[in-house]
């Protein structure tokens, strides 16, 4: 189990991995195109719907900008939040 970036080489070693016989579960983040055999963790689309949700119902009435700040963009959890939003 392991929480790792979306990037090809992590997705050979995890498909290297499942094809040793290995259990790969994917954990907070998925990676996409894997042969992991689980992903542990919420819908990070649903998360980034609810955070715009509770924002649009507590900002002030009006235009206005918003900027979305992520660590990284090679964390599936982080594009599919920005996504949701």
């Amino acid at each position: 189990m392991f929480f790792g970036v979306d990037h090809p080489d992590v997705r050979d070693a995890v498909d290297e991995l499942a094809a040793s016989g290995k259990l790969v579960l994917t954990l907070i983040s998925d990676i996409s195109g894997s042969r992991r055999r689980a992903y542990i963790g919420i819908d990070n689309l649903a998360a980034g719907r609810t955070a715009a949700y509770l924002l649009a119902q507590t900002a002030p009435a009006g235009p206005g900008t918003l900027a979305i700040i992520a660590a990284t963009r090679h964390y599936r959890a982080h594009v599919e939040r920005e996504l949701g939003f």
